[in-house]
């Protein structure tokens, strides 16, 4: 058996607009050879992280703290994200309700009065004002040290 020296694969130094190519420094291989492994291990711990979030919301509800003493703290909170798709029809339909301009700007401004007007079962313009919108809850943990 012929065991060969192990050695790290070569880095370039490729020019994008001529594709001119020297070979790199060993400082610079190392930066891309470590950067490209934190990079790696960033974003598979960003998908766990993001998966225990969801997971705690599940289980422990909204705007609930679990608390581990003397460590740390998660805390549960949803958060609305309100898209308006067509102002100009949202303007109008919120016309009818609001006459006064700045009055109409403040209501469109909030996002949270949006959804809530968007999603009243009772409210005769509620279908109207959903159809300009595109409403998305996005479910978070806060983490903070005990």
């Amino acid at each position: 058996m012929i065991i060969k020296d192990c050695q790290e694969p070569q880095c370039e130094l490729i020019d994008i607009r001529t594709g001119h190519c020297i070979e790199a420094s060993q400082r610079i291989h190392r930066l891309v050879r470590d950067g490209w492994v934190n990079d790696s291990f960033s974003k598979t711990v960003e998908r766990e992280q993001k998966n225990i979030q969801e997971e705690l919301a599940k289980f422990m509800g909204l705007n609930v703290i679990a608390r581990i003493k003397g460590i740390c703290q998660a805390r549960t909170r949803r958060r609305v994200e309100v898209f308006v798709n067509n102002m100009p029809r949202l303007n109008t339909v919120l016309e009818e309700r609001y006459p006064d301009f700045e009055e109409r700007v403040n209501f469109m401004s909030d996002p949270y009065i949006l959804a809530e007007l968007a999603c009243d079962a009772d409210d005769p313009i509620s279908p109207r004002v959903r159809e300009c919108l595109t409403i998305s809850y996005q479910y978070r943990v806060e983490w903070e040290e005990e």
